[in-house]
Formats: structure tokens, C-alpha cells, sequence
């Protein structure tokens, strides 16, 4: 069972618009700028990252642990400009092979992660 916060995932994705306009854009388009290949991004939150991942990208395992939130993501990895699949877990658990990402993406999420 992943751990689900139903108020902050409400209150989050109420304030990303304005956490986007305030630099939150910005930020994550240096964060993801270079990547390549396989990618697992840790706490994607609501896909805000997911229509900024450039072209080298072959795909995205965005993993988020929220009920709510998860869901949001998925409907905006439809739009990506890469292939997205949106999973539950955590970091502790991410459920992906060892080594099978080229590049892990973390943002905003690190105060979640127990160890």
C-alpha cells in the first residue's frame, strides 16, 4: 500500500499553476534538459514535468503514490511529448528492474522519501 495525503494532494495540485508561473517551469525544464533515454521520474506529482521532457527521452515511468494525484498525472501523459506511464509507488519502492533507467528525475518530492 503506497501512502496517500488527500488534503496536500488537493492543496498540491491547487497550487501548481501558480508554483509554474512563479518559476516552477522554468525549473523543471533545466532539470529535464539532456536527458535520454529511459526515465523514471520519483513524485510526479500531477504530470507538470511530463509536456517538458525533450525528444531524447524514450519514455517516462513516472512513479507517485497518491491516489489523486496519480490520476491527474495520467491524463496529462496522454498529451506528453513522450511516452509516459504513470505507476503507483514510493522511492523506497520503485518498481522498476535494477538498472533499468538511464536517469531517475526527482523534484520537490525529497522531504517524502523515509530513507
Amino acid at each position: 500500500m503506497t501512502p496517500q495525503h488527500p488534503r496536500f494532494a488537493r492543496a498540491y495540485a491547487r497550487a501548481v499553476p501558480a508554483i509554474n508561473l512563479r518559476g516552477g517551469t522554468e525549473h523543471r525544464r533545466t532539470l529535464l534538459a539532456g536527458l535520454r533515454g529511459r526515465v523514471i521520474e520519483v513524485g510526479a506529482g500531477e504530470g507538470s514535468s511530463f509536456g517538458l521532457y525533450p525528444a531524447t527521452v524514450e519514455s517516462v515511468l513516472a512513479v507517485e503514490p497518491d491516489d489523486y494525484l496519480r490520476e491527474l498525472a495520467g491524463a496529462k501523459a496522454q498529451a506528453a511529448p513522450v511516452p509516459v506511464t504513470v505507476v503507483p509507488g514510493t522511492a523506497e519502492n520503485i518498481p522498476a528492474d535494477d538498472g533499468g533507467a538511464d536517469a531517475v528525475v526527482v523534484s520537490l518530492v525529497l522531504c517524502s522519501v523515509a530513507d
